[in-house]
This record gives C-alpha cells, sequence and structure tokens, in this order.
C-alpha cells in the first residue's frame, strides 16, 4: 500500500539541515506545538481551540507533527521524522503522508462498489437507451471528478506541507536563537521584542 501512495505521490520524503544541536531543537520544538491527545471529543473540538499552530510529539530521534485542524477540515497531513546529529548541523529527515491509510481503504471500497453499481445499471440501461456513448461518458465524468477531486486536494497539502515545514524549522530555530521571526504571511522578518528581567 505504501509503494502505491508513494508512486501516486501521496507519501513523500524529504529531507534538509538546521543549523542547531539535537537538545535544542528538541526544546524548540516542544515549545512551539501542542501536545498531540487522542479521543474523539478532543479531535472534534481541537478545529474551535485557538493556541499553536502545529500539534505533535517528539522525542530524542523521532518526532511527529501536524497542522491543527481547522473548521471543515477532517484530516491533515502527517509527517514523521528523524533527527540525526551532523557535527554542528541537525539532519531532519522526514515522511510526508498525505492521509492515513484507512481513508483508503474507503476510498478503494468506494471505487468498487462504484464500479458494481456501473456494470449492474448498464446492462439494463444501456440497452434501452439510444444514446448508450453518451451515458458512458457521463459516468467516467462522474467517477473522474468523484475520485480525482479528492486526490487532487490531498495531494496539494502534501506539497504544501514539504514546502512548508523547512521554513517553519528554521523560522522557530532563528526565532529562539535570534530573536528574529519569519512572518509566514506577510514574507517579512520581525524582530522579537526582547524581554525585560
Amino acid at each position: 500500500m505504501k509503494a502505491f501512495l508513494r508512486k501516486i505521490k501521496l507519501i513523500q520524503n524529504y529531507s534538509f539541515k538546521v543549523s542547531v544541536s539535537k537538545m535544542d531543537f528538541i526544546k524548540i520544538f516542544r515549545k512551539n506545538i501542542a501536545e498531540e491527545k487522542e479521543g474523539f471529543k478532543i479531535l472534534f473540538f481541537e478545529k474551535f481551540s485557538s493556541g499553536k499552530r502545529h500539534v505533535g510529539t517528539v522525542d530524542l530521534n523521532e518526532f511527529k507533527l501536524r497542522r491543527r485542524r481547522r473548521f471543515l477540515e477532517k484530516d491533515t497531513v502527517c509527517v514523521r521524522g528523524k533527527l540525526t546529529q551532523l557535527n554542528k548541523e541537525l539532519k531532519i529527515e522526514t515522511e510526508i503522508q498525505g492521509a492515513a491509510n484507512f481513508n483508503f481503504i474507503l476510498y478503494f471500497l468506494f471505487l468498487f462498489c462504484y464500479g458494481i453499481f456501473v456494470v449492474i445499471f448498464s446492462q439494463n440501461f444501456l440497452n434501452k437507451a439510444e444514446h448508450p456513448f453518451s451515458i458512458i461518458f457521463i459516468w467516467l465524468l462522474h467517477a473522474a471528478f468523484v475520485m480525482g477531486i479528492p486526490y487532487l486536494v490531498v495531494l496539494k497539502r502534501v506539497e504544501r506541507m514539504k514546502r512548508e515545514m523547512e521554513i517553519v524549522f528554521k523560522n522557530w530555530v532563528m526565532e529562539e536563537t535570534f530573536g528574529i521571526k519569519l512572518d509566514l504571511k506577510t514574507k517579512k522578518f520581525v524582530v522579537k521584542p526582547l524581554e525585560k528581567n
């Protein structure tokens, strides 16, 4: 299943380096994410809560990260990564997953049921129809929309997370180290005010 998802680019690998030690990065990571909690109630109300933009967990060698769910958003892209210290740089190797495997099982089950429906319906209806090719064209067009649009939405989310992830991690490190932060909406640097002692 994973090989198929990699082939259609719903699972992608990406690696990059950040100039920080592993222990400092783990502290920065924990500071900038909300701890992931399980349960239906928590997942439902997560959409309406304000707070940190990302949710996840981190330990000494691995992390898991996803964006906080937003209103009317069922799934988010999940990033799993490994942390490796290379001299003064930290290498971050990630696997970006578009959606859970359970959703793809439902997706293929729907495709199978749709195929059965088309075969049964076409045997009864196409024999009586005057223009059977127009009906076949409408079915194929409908199937393309039903199957294609969700795929394109998930693919777009994976690509956006791939572009955004490196910027977010480096932004966290710059903010913590130098007090400078890149505002992702305006694409301008913002200087963090100094804390009074």
